[in-house]
């Protein structure tokens, strides 16, 4: 005796293995494909930091350039009340300023700073204006001897991809009187 065609559907285990490898493929590639999406981001992610660190070291080496170059204050008038600047265009061709992390070629394109660091030129612009001239901060010694000349450094580095850091700072050299 035949059972009922319902009943042969419902009892039918025919087909299911496929089903399930179907449902398991679907689901696997899902994985895959988000597994790689979440990859691509963090490639993304890290390159971007990598970049934002190089300019960030750019902005940075040219304030250290504008604070230690000392070509730059031989062009600065020195006044009591301040006023002077150091713009990027007036730097000489050929210089070389000490910067911290070493010896930099510096030389002047276009209005901008060039400075050679580990075998590359980068670009960098520097301002720097004097504020004022005035006594040294209290309990540094020799009052007698030296003033304060007070100064204000704007620097922005340029790193790669375009990519641009400023770096603003104030501070102050000791100036015989």
């Amino acid at each position: 005796m035949e059972r009922p065609i319902e009943q042969n559907i419902i009892t039918n285990e025919r087909g299911t293995i496929l089903l399930v490898v179907l449902i398991m493929l679907v689901l696997l590639s899902t994985l895959g494909a988000m597994s790689f999406l979440n990859s691509t981001t963090e490639l993304n992610t890290s390159g971007e930091f990598r970049k934002e660190n190089a300019t960030f070291y750019e902005a940075d080496k040219a304030l250290e350039y504008a604070i230690t170059d000392d070509a730059i204050y031989t062009v600065i008038p020195m006044t009591e009340a301040g006023g002077g600047s150091f713009p990027a265009s007036t730097a000489t061709p050929g210089q070389t300023a000490s910067a911290g992390l070493g010896t930099m070629d510096v030389v002047n394109k276009d209005g901008r700073i060039m400075a050679k660091g580990r075998g590359a030129y980068s670009s960098m612009t520097v301002r720097v204006e004097h504020l004022k001239t005035g006594p040294l901060p209290p309990g540094t010694g020799d009052e007698d001897i030296f003033q304060g000349a007070y100064f204000y450094a704007s620097v922005v580095g340029e790193g790669p991809d375009s990519g641009e850091r400023t770096i603003e700072g104030q501070f102050a050299r000791k100036v015989p009187k």
